[in-house]
C-alpha cells in the first residue's frame, strides 16, 4: 500500500518534542552564554552571538505554542476536491471560529495563478 504522499505532520508542539528540538536550543544557548561569558569576544562577535540568543528564543516561543491553525488540512482538502474534479477554478470557504445565529465574517479574495 503506497503511503500519500500529500499528508504531512501536524505542526504542534509534539511535533517538536518529537525531535527534541527544544533540548537542542538549549544546548546552543548554553555554548553561546559561555562563549559570552568565559571568551574574550570583540564586540562585533558578541552582538551577533546576542542576536542569535535573540532568535532562538522567538524559536523556543514557536515551539512552545501550538501554531493559530491547522493549515494543511484545508490544503488536503483542496488537493482532494481538485483530483475529484480538476475543471474548478476556485474554492469557496467559510471559515467560522464561533458558532453564531447570525455570523460576522469577513470577506477577502485571494486569486493564485497557476504556474505549471
Amino acid at each position: 500500500m503506497e503511503k500519500d504522499r500529500n499528508i504531512a505532520p501536524k505542526l504542534n508542539s509534539q511535533f517538536f518534542e518529537n525531535f527534541h528540538l527544544n533540548d537542542s536550543i538549549d544546548r546552543l544557548e548554553e555554548i553561546m552564554n559561555t562563549n559570552l561569558k568565559e571568551y574574550y569576544l570583540s564586540n562585533d562577535v558578541k552582538e551577533f552571538i546576542i542576536y542569535c540568543l535573540n532568535q532562538l528564543k522567538k524559536i523556543k516561543w514557536f515551539v512552545k505554542n501550538e501554531i493559530r491553525f491547522d493549515y494543511i488540512s484545508i490544503q488536503n482538502e483542496m488537493d482532494r476536491l481538485y483530483k475529484e474534479d480538476s475543471s474548478i477554478t476556485g474554492y469557496n470557504i467559510v471559515f467560522d471560529f464561533e458558532i453564531t445565529k447570525n455570523p460576522n465574517r469577513a470577506k477577502f479574495k485571494v486569486q493564485k495563478l497557476k504556474t505549471n
